[in-house]
This record gives C-alpha cells, sequence and structure tokens, in this order.
C-alpha cells in the first residue's frame, strides 16, 4: 500500500500519493505532466437554494467524522481508509508525476459518525470514473433516509398578500390556514389556523421536503390562496419569504386537503 502524506491546504485537507525519493525530483517536475485531483464532498439533508452549501450541519446530526474508504482500480495497491473531521465538509487527493493515479473506476464508501464511533447514517456508495485530464468529484448527500435519527425543526415563514404585510392587504384578512402534505400524502396532524401574522414559527415539525398549502380568509371566504415547496431543515431554518397571491375567483375552489 502506499505511504499517504496528510497537508492542509486553505482550510481543506489533501491527500498525496508519493513514491518517489528526494533524489528523484526530475518526475515532479517533470513540464509535461498535469496532476489529477479526486474531490469528495459531502453535504447534510441537501444543499442551500443556492447550492453553496450543505442545507443542513454536522453538528445538527452530532456527527464528528466522516468514516471513509477509498479503493482504485488498482486495489492492492491503490486504498485508503480514514476518518476525517465532518465540519471539513471536503476532502482532496492529488496524485504526481511520479506516481499517478491509474485510470479506471474507483469506490467511495462513507459513514457519518458520532464521538462515540457510533454510525449516525447509512454508508453511501459511489463509484466515479477517473480519466486524466477531467475533473473527479464524488459527493455525498446524506439525506433524511439516509439518517438514522428522527429530526426535528422550526419553520419561520414571513408570509406578504399580494405583496403586503397582514395590516395593509386589501381586502383584509380575518384569517389564515395552512396545510402539508409529504409526498402528495395530506398529513392532518401538521395544520394551523389562527389571525394573520407577519412572522410566523411553527415548532416541532419532521425535517423533510413538504408541500404547504396557504389559504387567508375574508368574511370566512377564501381570497388569498397558494402552494409552495417547503423544505424543513434540522433545528432552527432561515426564514422563508412567501407571497400568497389575491384571487377571489380561483381561491373560491381552492382545496387545502386534496
Amino acid at each position: 500500500m502506499r505511504k499517504l502524506i496528510l497537508f492542509a491546504i486553505l482550510s481543506m485537507s489533501t491527500l498525496t500519493l508519493v513514491s518517489c525519493d528526494d533524489s528523484s525530483g526530475g518526475c515532479k517536475n517533470d513540464p509535461t505532466y498535469q496532476s489529477h485531483e479526486i474531490a469528495i464532498r459531502w453535504y447534510i439533508n441537501g444543499r442551500t437554494a443556492d447550492n453553496s452549501s450543505s442545507f443542513d450541519t454536522c453538528g445538527d446530526v452530532d456527527a464528528l467524522r466522516v468514516r471513509m474508504i477509498l479503493t482504485g482500480p488498482e486495489e492492492e495497491e491503490y486504498i485508503w481508509e480514514d476518518q476525517i473531521l465532518c465540519n471539513e465538509m471536503m476532502k482532496i487527493f492529488r496524485d504526481e508525476s511520479c506516481d499517478q493515479f491509474p485510470d479506471g473506476n474507483y469506490t467511495l464508501e462513507a459513514t457519518l459518525v458520532d464521538a462515540n464511533d457510533v454510525p449516525v447514517s447509512d454508508t453511501l456508495i459511489l463509484s466515479e470514473n477517473l480519466i486524466h485530464g477531467t475533473d473527479t468529484f464524488f459527493d455525498l448527500d446524506f439525506t433524511m433516509d439516509h439518517l438514522l435519527g428522527d429530526y426535528i425543526g422550526t419553520i419561520y415563514l414571513d408570509p406578504t398578500w399580494d405583496g403586503d404585510v397582514c395590516a395593509n392587504a386589501d381586502p383584509e384578512i380575518s384569517s389564515v390556514e395552512m396545510t402539508f402534505f409529504d409526498d402528495g400524502e395530506y398529513i392532518d396532524t401538521l395544520n394551523w389556523s389562527g389571525n394573520c401574522v407577519n412572522e410566523l414559527d411553527l415548532h416541532d415539525y419532521p425535517a423533510k421536503l413538504y408541500e404547504m398549502r396557504i389559504a387567508g380568509y375574508t368574511d370566512n371566504q377564501i381570497t388569498y390562496c397558494g402552494i409552495f415547496e417547503l423544505k424543513v431543515g434540522i433545528g432552527y431554518n432561515i426564514p422563508v419569504d412567501i407571497n400568497v397571491t389575491y384571487d377571489a375567483t380561483e381561491c373560491a375552489n381552492f382545496s387545502l386537503t386534496e
């Protein structure tokens, strides 16, 4: 098994396979060789809306490390196994001109583990083909289906009504009602109803992706209505702005439950 040297680059861990000794600098200085990287990135419960970061954090699921096993086409030689701090969110492997990654199929196994080395997720297994001259990425998404715990979150909604806050809505809103669907199934235990408020906190909702339906009433008639996709993360969530449109004709036939 080839030795691996660990060093940090801009807070991202990078591993370089090295087999040349100090006197063999010629292979490292080969101007015709371009090094290749294998990048491993991981996310908890998907990514944020702008794809810039993990939707939830390692701390949300009590994950301290990611246990990884990486194998390549030459299984006897190209194998690496270690545990990486979960909060790093990325690991990079780089080869050199004197010790190249062979082209071919690489397989990664990854599991989130807590401080006691107990898994808090299923093991994800991904395979990617490495061809020199192209980028090789392993993107691991530990979705709610892969996490072993039952997680809840708090929803923060900042609704407007045809662009106005409650006090300025025209016609005025006497009450609001919301319902939730999970994969097309109406979940009657998650209903909410009450007075119109500009900031709404909903506690202890199972973390997952919902279809949310919302209705604003004027004199016991639905005059504002809308359907929104709402992702509830673990713990506290970023406030979500929604605008519910006014249409007395369309909303008269709006269903909160079907």
